[in-house]
Formats: C-alpha cells, sequence, structure tokens
C-alpha cells in the first residue's frame, strides 16, 4: 500500500520541520507528502523547497485561503490509495504508517483507520494521553460512542482510502472547519468499521485559545450543522435513531452547560450581549429541533448551569467573577 501524507499549512515556519521529520522518519517507507500550503508569506515555503525531495508535492495559492477553502482543495488533488491528514505542528511517531499497514492488512473491509495517540504542548511535552479506545467500531457503536463523550475525535492522525473519502464529499465546510471531523468521520463509518490499534502512534498539539466574538459564532454555526447532519444521518436508519433518542439529551445538556461557562467567561460587550438565561432558552428548543430529538431538554436543572445563570444576571456579581477568574488557572464549575 502506498501513502500520501496531507499537510495543510499557512505560516508554519516554526513547527513544519518537527511535522516534516516526523514523516521522513517513518519506518514504512511507500509514501509521499503533500503540502497544501494557504497563501503563506514566511519561510515556510523556501524552507520546504530547500529539502530538494521528490516525495514532497507542493500546491500553493497567489491568495489567502482559510482553512475551509484550502482543505476543500484535497479532493482535487492526485492521492495514493490511502490518504492520512496531518496538522503542520502534529507529529507522527516512527512506526505509524507501519501500524496502520498492519492495521488495513487485518480488517480491509474497513474505512476508517486509526492509533492512540498523544497530546503534547507548544514546547513538544506530553500533556496526556488520548482516551482509550476500543480496537473497532461500527456505525452504531461509533454514533453512541460520540454521543456519550466516550472518545475524542482530532481532525488529524486517521487514514482512509482516498475513494472513501471522495465518496462522502470530503471534510465538510463548517466554519473553521469545527466540529466537521466528527461529522466525516460518521459519514465515513456508516455501514462499515472504524479500528483502531493499541500503540500510540502520534502526536497531536494543543495551543491555549482565546475567547473572541468571531470564534463564538463560528462554534455555533459549526455546532448547528454538525446538529443537522446528525439528524440526516440517522433518519434512514431505526437502530441509528435509537441511539440517537438515547444519548441525544445528554450530549446536547452536555454542550449546552460547557457554551453557557464560556459565555460566562467572556465579557457581555465581546457575546453582542448574548446573556446565558437567553442562550439556554433558545438553545434547548432550537439544538432539540435540528437534531431532531422527542423528549424535551432541561440543562438549566444542573447546579452548574443554575450558578453560571445567576451570576450572569446581575452586573455587580458578573464583574467580580470576571475579576476573580484572573487570579485562577482552572474552571470554577464543570
Amino acid at each position: 500500500m502506498k501513502y500520501s501524507i496531507i499537510i495543510p499549512t499557512f505560516n508554519s515556519r516554526k513547527w513544519i520541520r518537527s511535522c516534516l521529520d516526523s514523516v521522513f522518519a517513518q519506518t514504512y517507507k511507500d509514501f509521499d507528502i503533500i503540502i497544501l500550503d494557504s497563501g503563506s508569506t514566511d519561510e515556510t515555503l523556501s524552507y520546504i523547497a530547500s529539502l530538494n525531495d521528490t516525495r514532497v508535492k507542493i500546491y500553493t495559492t497567489d491568495k489567502r485561503l482559510n482553512i475551509e477553502e484550502n482543505w476543500s482543495r484535497i479532493k482535487n488533488i492526485p492521492r495514493s490509495e490511502f490518504m492520512s491528514i496531518l496538522g503542520h505542528d502534529d507529529i507522527l511517531y516512527p512506526d505509524f504508517l507501519e501500524t496502520i499497514n498492519q492495521l488495513i492488512v487485518a480488517h480491509p473491509q474497513a474505512t476508517v483507520y486509526h492509533t492512540h495517540y498523544n497530546f503534547i504542548d507548544a514546547k513538544g511535552e506530553i500533556v496526556r494521553k488520548c482516551a482509550s479506545m476500543k480496537s473497532g467500531y461500527d456505525d452504531a457503536a461509533l454514533l453512541s460512542a460520540f454521543l456519550t463523550a466516550d472518545i475524542e475525535m482530532m481532525a488529524t492522525g486517521y487514514v482512509v482510502r482516498s475513494a472513501d473519502y471522495d465518496r462522502v464529499g470530503g471534510v465538510p465546510a463548517f466554519p473553521g472547519l469545527l466540529y466537521a471531523d466528527f461529522a466525516l468521520w460518521l459519514a465515513l463509518t456508516k455501514n462499515s468499521l472504524f479500528v483502531v490499534a493499541p500503540k500510540t502512534s502520534f502526536a497531536f498539539r494543543i495551543h491555549q485559545t482565546v475567547t473572541s466574538t468571531s470564534a463564538d459564532q463560528k462554534i455555533q454555526t459549526g455546532f448547528k450543522l454538525l446538529l443537522a447532519f446528525l439528524r440526516g444521518y440517522t433518519e434512514s436508519s431505526s437502530s441509528l435513531n435509537e441511539i440517537k433518542q438515547k444519548h441525544g439529551p445528554v450530549f446536547l445538556e452536555r454542550y449546552i452547560k460547557s457554551h453557557a461557562h464560556r459565555l460566562l467567561r467572556t465579557r457581555l460587550q465581546n457575546r453582542q450581549n448574548s446573556t446565558v438565561r437567553k442562550f439556554i432558552i433558545n438553545a434547548k428548543i432550537e439544538y432539540a429541533y435540528l437534531l431532531g430529538l422527542s423528549s424535551p431538554l432541561h440543562p438549566e436543572k444542573k447546579w452548574s448551569v443554575k450558578i453560571a445563570i445567576f451570576i450572569d444576571d446581575f452586573s455587580i456579581t458578573r464583574n467580580l467573577f470576571m475579576l476573580f477568574r484572573k487570579s485562577i488557572k482552572k474552571p470554577l464549575v464543570k
């Protein structure tokens, strides 16, 4: 089997060397590397060109592309039979492709191949291991694991057949690709198998993020698109719909609680004056409808949500909370 390692990138000079070095170090050697550059203005492209390696193919653009536009090009470029998307700041361990190759030989009927992985910080230090995964999931098991938060899905590190990736339309163009990987994995696994090796064979880098109005809007839009996808995904299958009806309410209440806490940690002027109370009232109705649930949601009954509503309802408690949280690093409520 031959593999294409696809690396979408923009101004990644800080990270691209360690990323590429990790690919070159693979013990399984039948691969090529596809760089999808979205108009870098730093030394990213000059560094890659300086490698003078025939296995590396560069696709760049004259103008800056956003992440959705850049990743959408994957379907339009020549690739090997199998493909993997790798973040330009992520790292493959030397046995990644060899481990994947063994999985494919053992499970040729599967459509998604994965290994366990580590989360690393900006310095490359291991933060933690990913949650333990089963050796295999059919579509029902994967949907259940996703809705119950029993599996962690990242946007990179999996391997699929290029033909299967094209068949499902590639990664959906959700804003910022938020939640798009969930939809892609579920689409690929429908009526098929998602298999996982027990080995830890790559590292996903996590960075600190800053809350902003634009990010919040993308999160909301992406999540709503995911819910619409899940509704369509489960409509044609009574078993999948049964799983959705069983676990969907807890899934939505968990998200609503999380986003309520996010709002509480964001200054009022940076969230278009949306209050926690208003968000919960609207979300529990809209989200249940988008997902196609038959039972109502009651996120406001959770004690941490009650506290968030109380704090946010009054300017004095809201301001005191914002002052207090500056002095702590961990969340006040979970």
